[in-house]
């Protein structure tokens, strides 16, 4: 990704359209959602690396700092602000130009005129029944989940609108992913503390 800003507020990158990403698949090739949901996080130890295309229109992702979840901006294909996507994980952390985080199931979608809908509560409740998660870390989720929808609705920063009408320099390239670059699937659960 390009890193827009980098500051003490937050890290910004921008991710352009069909830029090359690690995702994490099944052997066969299908994503990690698909499946049976009552089975899908007894098979985690069986998902792998893939490399991938970024389907769609790029991604604004804006990791404020110290905060447990990302904001990723969408935009429809003809540029229209589609609405904001809050991924629920761990505050990111860095090693050099690295960054490191780790997802917690649940999320939010909060609409360009500001509906606010939960994200994949059942499969929240799936891995607290497989025991991917402990009713206690489900819990603190949620707690996570509630804290950045009263962060968007008090208008913080990145929820500001001002993100909203963001757009790429297109002089930008596309960064390239190495051919060294690995992800890593840790499946030790690990939900901090607040």
């Amino acid at each position: 990704m390009r890193v827009v800003r980098d500051d003490e507020a937050g890290l910004v990158v921008w991710l352009a359209p069909g830029t090359r990403c690690l995702v994490g698949r099944y052997p066969d090739g299908s994503g990690g959602h698909s499946g049976p949901l009552e089975r899908r996080f007894l098979r985690a130890h069986e998902i792998v690396q893939a490399r991938v295309a970024w389907h769609g229109a790029g991604t604004l992702r804006i990791a404020p700092t110290g905060k447990p979840w990302s904001v990723w901006l969408f935009h429809d294909e003809d540029g229209t602000f589609a609405g904001w996507y809050v991924n629920l994980e761990n505050p990111c952390q860095r090693d050099g130009s690295d960054v490191f985080t780790t997802d917690h199931i649940l999320d939010l979608w909060i609409e360009a005129d500001g509906t606010i809908n939960m994200k994949d509560e059942d499969e929240l409740q799936a891995a607290t029944e497989q025991g991917r998660l402990t009713p206690a870390e489900a819990d603190e989720i949620r707690t996570y989940g509630e804290a950045a929808r009263a962060s968007y609705v008090a208008g913080d920063w990145p929820f500001d609108r001002a993100w909203t009408t963001w757009h790429p320099d297109p002089a930008w390239t596309m960064p390239a992913l190495p051919e060294n670059a690995r992800w890593t699937l840790d499946l030790t659960t690990d939900v901090p503390a607040p």
